[in-house]
């Protein structure tokens, strides 16, 4: 079947950037009731890339929380709801590597916007990003301090399952707090100096969205999946002009 391929795919490509679940298939229950965009490649008869996405609302209406797989990583507070009745909650994306390169990307989140124009009512993306666990917890605790800086909420949504803070990192931070553009080019080389590089969907929610527009709700210990999990809070009405051309303007 069409899902124990994505999750064999999927396996291998979490493995290789030092995550995933250890197992041949990282497949769960939430595959079965989530929708999945797929490029596929009829020349190459591949799959080079997917993500799988949920529209939130309609997941609690059929399935309740326990439905949503961020909520088995960050349990959700009654406050949330009515947030959460207006997500679209994507993750697990990958692309094969003989393809990260390309454009599969770009497409891949063509066809992720056109499900969200579907849904006009759906106002936040919702989404679970990973740091790898192979990640040193110094490289780890860098990211984090960075996003607890420059993208904090204001809101108290949930609880992590196995809050992940920076406490115990260098006491003197590497970053000013009041200089984004600067604080970002030090991640960065920070990063590359230790042989890292940030992964992409966190590059992603923090130069997609205009200020206020993205923020990181909490970190948690992923054990299952070899990792460190952020939950992303993204408003689309906060999309920065070139992505809304690019992949909202009809």
């Amino acid at each position: 079947p069409i899902i124990d391929e994505l999750g064999r795919l999927r396996e291998r490509c979490y493995r290789d950037i030092g995550a995933g679940s250890g197992k041949v298939r990282d497949n769960d229950v939430f595959d079965e009731t989530y929708y999945h965009v797929i490029l596929w490649d009829p020349s190459d008869e591949e799959i080079l890339g997917a993500y799988r996405l949920i529209p939130v609302g309609e997941q609690l209406a059929q399935h309740g929380i326990t439905g949503l797989y961020s909520n088995s990583l960050f349990k959700y507070h009654n406050n949330a709801y009515s947030c959460l009745s207006q997500c679209v909650e994507i993750g697990r994306g990958f692309i094969q590597k003989p393809y990260q390169k390309s454009n599969v990307l770009d497409y891949l989140w063509r066809g992720i916007f056109d499900f969200i124009k579907r849904y006009p009512d759906y106002k936040y993306l919702l989404g679970v990003l990973t740091i790898p666990g192979s990640f040193p917890e110094e490289v780890q605790k860098l990211i984090v301090s960075f996003y607890n800086m420059y993208f904090p909420s204001s809101v108290n949504f949930c609880t992590p399952i196995q809050l992940f803070t920076a406490e115990g990192a260098q006491s003197d931070s590497p970053f000013s707090g009041n200089d984004f553009r600067d604080d970002w080019r030090v991640l960065n080389d920070l990063l590359r100096e230790k042989g890292y590089e940030l992964p992409w969907p966190f590059k992603q929610s923090a130069k997609w969205f205009s200020p206020g527009g993205s923020s990181i709700l909490a970190f948690t210990k992923d054990d299952a999946f070899h990792s460190i999990a952020g939950l992303n809070l993204s408003a689309l009405d906060k999309l920065n002009e070139i992505y809304f051309k690019h992949y909202l303007k009809d």
